[in-house]
């Protein structure tokens, strides 16, 4: 039986090249000018210290680009985590407040048509 995998539907095939950075501070300069790259998409990784309003001040103090940019926060990883199967697994081994969360937003990239990364912090 195949897995169903868990698509975010407005970035299904959208880039093939995907800025990928974890963070537990508000946006940076840097974070934002990645997401203004054209034709690059960029998936940011919660953390459990990463501040809720995040995207909020992305767009409004960065102007980052929000069509361009999935927020992978901790409550979609959650949700992530309760999946059967080898994905599941996958996330319930990576630690919170650890560096190894970015992996998971490789493997959003991935699942999403990624075939470049440009790995920052």
């Amino acid at each position: 039986e195949q897995q169903e995998l868990p698509f975010e539907n407005d970035f299904r095939d959208k880039c093939t090249k995907w800025g990928v950075v974890t963070t537990i501070f508000d946006p940076t300069e840097a974070i934002s000018r990645v997401s203004n790259l054209p034709e690059w998409c960029l998936v940011v990784v919660a953390d459990t210290k990463t501040p809720t309003d995040y995207m909020e001040k992305f767009k409004n103090s960065l102007g980052g680009n929000t069509e361009s940019t999935f927020f992978f926060s901790v409550e979609r990883q959650k949700e992530w985590e309760k999946l059967d199967g080898p994905l599941g697994a996958f996330v319930r081994t990576m630690p919170w407040r650890h560096f190894g969360r970015k992996n998971l937003g490789y493997l959003f990239a991935i699942l999403h048509g990624a075939e470049y990364f440009f790995d920052f912090d």
